[in-house]
């Protein structure tokens, strides 16, 4: 009985349409997100997923080992607007899906490329390091060959230094670097010049032009 006359008292405070719909003031980020600062993001085919959204609200895409090959036709045929970023691993991209994402980028609009759209492979990587589970079980990933050779740690390291500095850098957002060495948009993870970047980053070369479409 005591049951019963808890539930009808649910269902009335909300309209009989079950429990209140949590409001952002009750989970505390009432005037805590930036919506002008805001970024798509994915891995695999959720960075796919990523690809397919086109809308200017989003100031900046990174995609850790974009699956392309299910996208539409159409999302190779529309304007990049977005800058965007592709982390690539050594071991999980093939010839065919580098293509499609450097068809993507050749579609860029000036904005995007102004912005700094770009792809790169981290060495000795695998489709798992861009994970947690290679720091779980290091040996059985890779002696299943889903994580590579390089130390997990450090391939973590990697990915996290490169999508935080690209995002900082395209959003504006000042982060300092542990260890106070400046601020993240600083961090030479993904530098021009193969002197002050990391061995183990390599970038696609040549890139494509950008589009003429504005």
């Amino acid at each position: 009985s005591s049951s019963s006359s808890s539930s009808s008292s649910s269902s009335s405070s909300s309209g009989g349409g079950g429990p209140a719909p949590i409001t952002a003031g009750e989970l505390g980020f009432a005037g805590r997100l930036d919506l002008t600062r805001v970024a798509k993001a994915g891995h695999s085919f959720g960075g796919g997923t990523a690809l397919c959204v086109e809308d200017p609200r989003f100031k900046a895409c990174c995609v850790l080992d974009a699956w392309c090959f299910p996208l539409h036709k159409e999302i190779f045929e529309g304007p990049n607007e977005t800058p965007t970023l592709f982390i690539n691993t050594e071991y999980f991209n093939w010839e065919a899906n580098l293509s499609q994402q450097r068809q993507l980028l050749n579609r860029r609009t000036a904005a995007a490329a102004a912005g700094g759209s770009l792809i790169c492979t981290i060495k000795g990587t695998a489709h798992q390091n861009q994970s947690d589970m290679p720091l779980l079980l290091p040996s059985a990933l890779k002696s299943l060959k889903m994580a590579g050779p390089l130390d997990p740690l450090v391939a973590s390291n990697l990915n996290n230094r490169a999508a935080l500095h690209f995002l900082c850098r395209e959003l504006g957002v000042d982060v300092a670097m542990r260890g106070g060495a400046g601020p993240v948009a600083t961090d030479p993870i993904l530098h021009a010049d193969d002197s002050l970047r990391p061995a183990q980053i390599v970038f696609d070369d040549p890139l494509p032009a950008p589009s003429a479409q504005a």
